[in-house]
């Protein structure tokens, strides 16, 4: 009989954590703090300070794993990274608890999420003689805050003094904890975190609170700058498009709904046609192929389709060329964006080409797209 590395627990452990739940707060925290751009500083500011200067942040990386039990994926969100730890390879595993309450044996559920990452670990590397050390930090944001206990020892039937005589053969195990709900808003916009960082914790602590969609925007309108920060920072599109899905997810309501909140509060001023841009990539040449499908009620729906599609490819080019240059040049002049828009699909495809390596806006527009063509053969 072959030798076995994987318990039957284990692999059906990691098909289920395969289909854990997506809610809205395992989203967003995901999307931010599994970027290691905001993970860093923001383990920097929530690990406890003794436990903060033995991680070598500079080496922080994403491990593979979610150790979460899927029924309690609705409630829970977890990342494991890998660090070295007082100059040895260690583990960091953050937890965020959303539940509304704390459950009480919650310490003893984490235990065994740890011993779940060594037993994957020894199941992988079976010569391992060493374990590493992880380090548990768990993230809440209950409206009524930790109560629970966050040692081992607290739930042991057992007097301090007693304790102390049998401490050497009983497990002793903590965590550390943030309780995000128990800070306030000036707490942790101070904090040493990247813009996204903030706005996230900021969010989670309102999530519950709010009583409607108006209020949560009302609350974060107080920190209009920091949400600017975050779109203007590096994928600032792609991390607002994730605050507005969490927005909308959390109170439920509509896409329009979200935008003309956060419009009136005056904490993201776009148009309609950027809003759905950050919202949702791509709508552009959905609502073309809507457009090409209905001609083709006139034209026949072939042609109507084939028309549609063209005219989705065009828009989506559009759209992609002008992301480009807002993301190489900076500022988009309004020439720049009529050029655009009065560019035909081959100039739009050379432009794409051209800002590869252009160093001006004017090499990119100037371009002559009859050049890239092949010249037909000449007949005999």
């Amino acid at each position: 009989m072959g030798q076995r590395t994987k318990t039957p627990e284990t692999k059906r452990s990691r098909k289920a954590r395969r289909k854990l739940a997506h809610t809205p707060h395992n989203g967003l925290f995901l999307f931010t703090f599994g970027n290691l751009e905001h993970a860093r500083p923001a383990l920097a500011e929530l690990l406890p300070p003794r436990v903060a200067k033995l991680v070598d942040l500079s080496t922080l990386t994403v491990a593979n794993g979610h150790f979460v039990d899927p029924d309690l994926a609705h409630s829970e969100s977890d990342l494991l990274f890998n660090a070295q730890i007082a100059g040895r390879p260690g583990l960091i595993y953050v937890l965020f608890e959303h539940m509304s309450a704390p459950e009480h044996f919650f310490v003893l559920r984490l235990l065994g999420y740890l011993h779940s990452i060594w037993q994957d670990l020894l199941a992988s590397t079976p010569n391992t003689t060493k374990l590493p050390v992880i380090i548990p930090l768990v993230l809440h944001h209950g409206p009524s805050g930790w109560t629970s206990a966050v040692r081992l020892e607290e739930l042991l039937d057992i007097d301090e003094e007693s304790l102390a005589e049998v401490a050497d053969y009983v497990p002793r195990f903590g965590m550390a904890m943030q309780d995000i709900s128990g800070a306030d808003d000036e707490e942790l916009m101070n904090r040493a975190m990247t813009a996204l960082g903030r706005v996230t914790l900021l969010l989670f602590r309102h999530a519950q609170r709010a009583s409607s969609l108006d209020d949560l925007v009302k609350r974060l309108a107080r920190y209009a700058k920091l949400v600017r920060d975050v779109a203007r920072a590096s994928n600032g599109m792609r991390a607002i498009a994730a605050v507005l899905r969490y927005i909308q997810s959390v109170t439920k309501q509509s896409d329009r709904e979200v935008r003309m909140a956060m419009q009136q509060h005056e904490v993201l001023l776009i148009d309609e046609e950027t809003y759905w841009d950050i919202r949702s990539p791509g709508w552009r040449e959905d609502r073309a192929r809507e457009e090409g499908l209905e001609q083709g009620r006139e034209l026949g729906l072939e042609q109507g389709l084939e028309q549609g599609l063209e005219k989705g490819r065009e828009q989506g080019l559009r759209s992609i060329l002008m992301k480009q240059i807002a993301a190489r040049f900076d500022k988009v002049p309004a020439k720049v964006r009529a050029r655009v828009a009065a560019a035909t699909v081959p100039e739009l495809e050379q432009m794409s080409i051209s800002i590869l390596r252009a160093q001006t806006i004017a090499e990119v527009l100037n371009t002559d797209p009859g050049k890239t063509k092949r010249q037909p053969r000449r007949s005999r």
